[in-house]
């Protein structure tokens, strides 16, 4: 296959292996609780590029209306590794980057031992994210996102 073949099949690979998180796709608002307080959120997840990443931005907010978190998450197919994965970026310069693996109807962050699971749930027209830690009966932070 010429390089030229190579590049367009790379990223056709990319596209179809990425449209696995097409629900994602638009502007959120949710309500849940991060640590046992109420919280507030807004995510927009958009594609960029040639559609080959997707870039999520979420947003939660204290009681206040005062923000409490902030993050960006650049989401890719790597069809070099037949994988989804993540880069997440947060304040302080903190970066990390994590393979992406279906488990049940969610899709999972694979963080690593000791680290805490995300998950990505699609849920009757709007979807759920969860953060639990090792040990923990039950996810620390859980937000119910609506369609903005």
């Amino acid at each position: 296959m010429d390089e030229a073949a190579s590049w367009e099949e790379r990223g056709k690979l990319a596209r179809l292996g990425i449209s696995v998180l097409d629900f994602m796709i638009g502007s959120w608002k949710g309500t849940g609780k991060s640590f046992d307080a109420r919280i507030t959120a807004t995510l927009v997840v958009r594609p960029i590029l040639d559609g080959t990443w997707l870039e999520a931005t979420e947003t939660l907010f204290d009681a206040d209306g005062q923000i409490d978190h902030q993050d960006t998450s650049m989401y890719r197919f790597d069809p070099d590794n037949s994988r989804l994965e993540v880069m997440h970026l947060m304040g302080h310069a903190t970066f990390a980057r994590h393979p992406i693996e279906p488990v049940g109807d969610a899709l999972h962050w694979i963080t690593g031992p000791g680290a805490p699971r995300l998950a990505i749930q699609p849920r009757g027209g709007g979807l759920r994210t969860e953060v639990q830690f090792p040990g923990e009966p039950a996810p620390a932070v859980t937000i119910d996102y609506k369609p903005a």
